[in-house]
């Protein structure tokens, strides 16, 4: 059974997390719980370290996703796992990026127009 000195002890060891995922979806502070805690919340999610309180058990009912992600290091850890398995599913298919002033189709000012027209309408809906 792991103990609490035990968990600190392999935070401490493994060091910086290295996100190996794109960082675009992420926060500044989900960056940081991950880089922080990274290390552990695999060892947690993996079994290679037993958890020692109620909150690191509901940590691993998340990551096996029998339960919605709460807090910030649940929601951190549960995007970092979405946001991998959509990278390993699509590869370069995410690297290609959209530059409006190149696409024909539809164009900034075209966007604003459509963007008028539509808070007109809510608005209309709205008071009636």
């Amino acid at each position: 059974m792991s103990t609490r000195k035990q968990h600190i002890a392999y935070i401490e060891e493994k060091g910086k997390f290295h996100i190996d995922c794109s960082r675009n979806i992420f926060s500044a502070e989900e960056i940081s719980i991950l880089e922080k805690y990274g290390h552990w919340f695999h060892a947690l999610s993996n079994g290679i370290l037993e958890p020692v309180t109620d909150m690191q058990r509901e940590f691993i009912m998340v990551a096996n996703e029998q339960k919605t992600p709460i807090t910030p290091a649940e929601i951190s850890w549960h995007k970092y796992n979405g946001r991998k398995r959509i990278e390993a599913k699509l590869g370069d298919r995410l690297n290609v990026q959209y530059i409006p002033e190149t696409d024909s189709f539809y164009n900034r000012e075209m966007a604003k127009q459509q963007h008028k027209m539509m808070f007109n309408e809510m608005s209309k809906n709205h008071r009636s």
